[in-house]
This record gives C-alpha cells, structure tokens and sequence, in this order.
C-alpha cells in the first residue's frame, strides 16, 4: 500500500467531518445536536442518489444502498466546495471497492454502486478537459461489463454506456459511439429513442458500415484473396 493512501483519513471519519462541518455551517439548534444534522445529511444524500439512479429500485433495495447515498454525496459537496480532486478520490475509491467482478459483490443489480461514481467521475474529468482520463475510467467499465459476461440487463450500467457514446461522438469517434449506444440499448431496452437522435442515427449508419467492410475483408482474407 502506497504512503499516499496509508495518510488518508478513513471514509467513515471523512463522513463524521463532513456532518460535523455541515451541522456548524447551518448553524443548527443545539437541542437538535449533531444527531439534526447527521439526520439532515443522511436526507440529502438518499434525494440526490435517488435522482441520479432514477429511483431505480433494484438499486434501492441494495444492502450498500445507504453508504453508497452518503459517499457520493459527500463527493458532490467537495465539487461544491472547489475540491475536485477530493471528489475524484472518492470516486475511484467507490470504484475499486464496488467492482464485481474483482470483489464478488452479489446484489440484485451488480452494477449498480459501480456506475454511478464511475458515471460522475467520467462528467467530472470531462469538465475539467481531461479527455484522455475521461475514456480510460469509461473503457474501464466497459472492460468490468466484459469480464463480468455477456447478456446482462443493467439500466444502470446503461446510462454509463450512454454517457461514454455522448463522450465518443464530442470527440468525433462515431463508430465506437454508434457501438456503445446499441450495447446500452440492449442492456436497457428504455434508451431505444436515443437511437433516433440525429447524432446516433448517422453514427449507426457509420457503424454499420464499417463493420460490413470489416467483414468483407475478413471473407477475403479466408478465401486468400487478401495481399500479403
């Protein structure tokens, strides 16, 4: 283990400052104690990760479904308080210990607590025009979805494919949005409008394309007919 990560304060006390911090902030009523605000908190969290999950509730019915709540949105208050960097700490933290496939997590949705901070971490690199960061954190999520097998029906893992095929066309990769677009629709049946954007529609086109001339030439070269 890195000197860096032995340094850093555990997650559970960075919480306990964060309520503290909150409580002194607001200024709330000492009849009310530190237990109002903890309280306060604790609602502020489940309405924000209920909005970012769609109130999905396969994901409400997870056990981590509470701390996962809390430490993303722990994560929104230290981009509200100009400390990206903070926030992206906890991002990939909940990433490394939400990951399925290398923890063995079993819920209901198993991607679930891995999309979200992987989902926020990817719109937080791209605010910041750390592109190269952004598709690495995307790529690997789709390398997790890879491991984990195919045919999985995940709207949460979904919307990270959603959001990787809006990365890749801004950064004029049609092709590859085209692909991780109709992967997200399989995996989530309600994002088939998305295919009729204007933007997906031509890039499918694109895509389609391609992969008939890819395997054109895959025929060819089976038939030797391919230049050496």
């Amino acid at each position: 283990m890195s000197t860096a990560s032995c340094a850093s304060p555990k997650p559970l006390m960075l919480l306990f400052v964060a309520l503290a911090s909150f409580f002194f902030a607001n200024k709330v009523a000492p009849v009310h104690s530190l237990s109002a605000a903890k309280n306060q908190w604790i609602s502020n969290s489940l309405k924000y990760y209920n909005r970012i999950t769609r109130g999905a509730e396969h994901v409400q019915q997870s056990p981590t479904y509470l701390k996962s709540a809390m430490e993303n949105y722990f994560a929104l208050e230290k981009l509200r308080d100009n400390k990206p960097h903070h926030a992206e700490s906890i991002y990939r933290r909940l990433m490394d210990e939400f990951n399925p496939v290398k923890n063995g997590h079993a819920e209901m949705c198993d991607f679930s607590n891995l999309a979200v901070p992987t989902l926020l971490l990817g719109l937080l690199l791209q605010r910041e025009e750390r592109f190269d960061d952004a598709r690495t954190v995307f790529d690997g999520f789709s390398h997790v979805l890879d491991e984990a097998g195919p045919n999985h029906k995940c709207c949460c893992a979904a919307r990270v494919l959603q959001a990787h095929a809006l990365f890749e066309m801004k950064q004029d990769n049609p092709v590859r949005a085209a692909e991780l677009i109709i992967r997200a629709v399989q995996m989530d049946r309600n994002l088939r409008p998305v295919l009729r954007w204007k933007l997906f529609r031509n890039a499918v086109v694109e895509y389609k394309a391609a992969n008939r001339a890819r395997l054109q030439q895959q025929r060819q070269q089976g038939m030797g007919f391919a230049t050496p």
